[in-house]
């Protein structure tokens, strides 16, 4: 279960990936792309999606985290929030050359793709683009400032996705609760999406020193029902 590299042809570009690939005795055969936030890998945000990869490895699934920013040249930090439509479709299309890439390694073509903070929203935007199994949201936004058309996300559309899993701290400031992942989850309900929405984490966002911290009990509990959640969707 060790992190090893690669890299993933992506619209001409070479672009880096690591990935995580279970021992032969656990070996479920079936994959998670993971895609970090705005911060990248820096940091205690970058630790905590490092663990998160190696304890999905561990459960037994093959785990491929792209480094999209490279197929557009964007810097980590806050301002990667603010990026534009065609930035967005670039990175979709990373995504998708992942889960193509995943489904090759593990000979299956069962995939979820799982996105912390802004990719939470790139995630729900891959999965109405590229078929996947399953989609999981770690307190994203459900729509940036760009969104516009059809690249906004909206109840119409949602209908589009796949099962769904939703993680938000109550104590979020910098992704509130009220204006993203509620929403998301009435959106699913009446669309008659499968929907599992873990709203109930007593913490804010990764990162955010002016509320709660995702501490490490949010952090294995967020892990263990993620692994629940998967072992039921794929």
């Amino acid at each position: 279960m060790t992190k090893q590299t690669s890299s993933l042809p992506v619209a001409g570009k070479s672009i880096s990936c690591s990935f995580w690939t279970p021992a032969p005795a656990v070996d479920r055969k079936k994959a998670v792309i993971v895609a970090y936030g705005s911060m990248g890998m820096q940091g205690d945000f970058g630790r905590m999606i490092e663990q998160f990869c190696a304890g999905l490895c561990k459960a037994g699934y093959f785990v491929v985290l792209p480094a999209y920013f490279e197929c557009s040249g964007t810097v980590p930090g806050l301002l990667a929030a603010a990026s534009t439509n065609a930035t967005f479709d670039k990175w979709v299309s990373c995504l998708s050359a992942a889960t193509l890439w995943a489904r090759s390694k593990t000979g299956t073509p069962a995939v979820a793709l799982l996105g912390f903070s802004l990719c939470g929203n790139l995630v729900l935007k891959s999965a109405l683009a590229f078929a996947v199994d399953a989609v999981i949201d770690f307190f994203g936004p459900l729509n940036l400032p760009e969104d516009a058309g059809s690249h906004a996300l909206t109840q119409a559309r949602i209908g589009g996705l796949p099962k769904t899993q939703i993680h938000h701290g109550k104590k979020d400031t910098v992704v509130p609760l009220k204006s993203s992942s509620e929403i998301l989850r009435g959106w699913l309900s009446v669309k008659g999406v499968k929907c599992d929405a873990q709203l109930d984490y007593s913490c804010g966002h990764p990162g955010d020193r002016q509320s709660p911290p995702w501490n490490a009990a949010a952090e294995k509990k967020s892990l263990d029902r993620t692994i629940t959640f998967l072992n039921a969707s794929l």
